[in-house]
């Protein structure tokens, strides 16, 4: 017979595995039976996994919510890896840098050339800058005696900031009327600073004056605005050709593909003609 002490070791020994099964056996032998995860099929929509099933690392780019079996109310949730943490701490960081790099220069995108100014109140405050990107140059605008935002009189330097039709006269750092000896000067550095902003324009671009001091890299070879060569050095605008209606800049030169009504291409493509001709 099964002596007193069977039943106790039987109950102790489940309530220390929970997950296994003790029977009597023969001649009152313990046998140990392992019971399945689950006894009966899942619910559909749940998840139906073991507890060692449970990734032990996350993936890096995804959280994932996993469904305890042992404890459906409960979820466990697969924390990113370091790794993953650092590299979205990385993009955070680079994000910041752009914003701030696009916020660093205050300036208004149209300088304020010829508003009108109170020189009594800071020759710079009243007219303030702007940063050509193009360019990358930081254009300073001096209101001038008479209170013209880069007038006659006004503070000039190598930025050109001096009203259309003025020159900055570097020996007094004023803007002041062309003379002979201003324009052969102004003319010179003028083409010192193309030259430097063609250098650093990408193959087969050419710097051309964006009209506010700078320059911007066109390819002349194909822009329908500045065919041929830059706008101010005899460029051809596509767009404007009399009675065209459509148009495109093709090895420098511009070429018409149509015509408004009652006008047609000429022989060499460059121009519209009357259709009655």
């Amino acid at each position: 017979m099964m002596s007193s002490r069977t039943p106790a070791l039987l109950l102790l020994a489940a309530l220390l595995a929970p997950t296994t099964a003790f029977a009597q056996g023969p001649l009152g032998s313990v046998v140990v039976q392992q019971q399945r995860p689950f006894a009966s099929r899942p619910q559909d929509g749940a998840l139906a996994v073991e507890q060692k099933g449970i990734a032990r690392s996350a993936n890096p780019f995804v959280v994932v919510h996993v469904v305890d079996p042992l404890a459906p109310s409960t979820s466990l949730v697969a924390a990113p890896t370091p790794l993953a943490m650092a590299e979205e701490d990385a993009e955070q960081d680079d994000a910041a840098d752009d914003d701030e790099d696009a916020s660093e220069y205050h300036f208004t995108d149209s300088p304020n050339f010829g508003r009108p100014c109170d020189f009594g109140a800071g020759a710079f405050r009243s007219c303030g800058d702007y940063f050509d990107a193009e360019s990358e140059v930081d254009h300073g605008l001096f209101c001038s005696p008479a209170g013209i935002c880069a007038g006659k009189g006004a503070a000039c330097g190598a930025t050109e900031a001096c009203l259309e039709g003025l020159v900055c006269d570097l020996d007094r750092n004023r803007c002041a009327e062309p003379t002979a000896k201003l324009l052969g000067i102004e003319t010179a550095r003028r083409t010192s600073r193309r030259e430097s902003a063609a250098a650093r324009c990408p193959h087969r671009a050419e710097a051309c004056p964006n009209g506010h001091g700078g320059f911007e890299c066109v390819y002349t070879l194909t822009d329908d605005a500045e065919c041929g060569a830059c706008r101010g050095l005899g460029g051809r605008d596509c767009a404007k050709i009399e009675h065209a209606l459509a148009t495109s800049c093709r090895k420098g030169a511009c070429v018409v593909h149509a015509c408004i009504e009652g006008f047609l291409p000429n022989e060499d493509g460059n121009e519209c003609i009357d259709a009655m001709l």
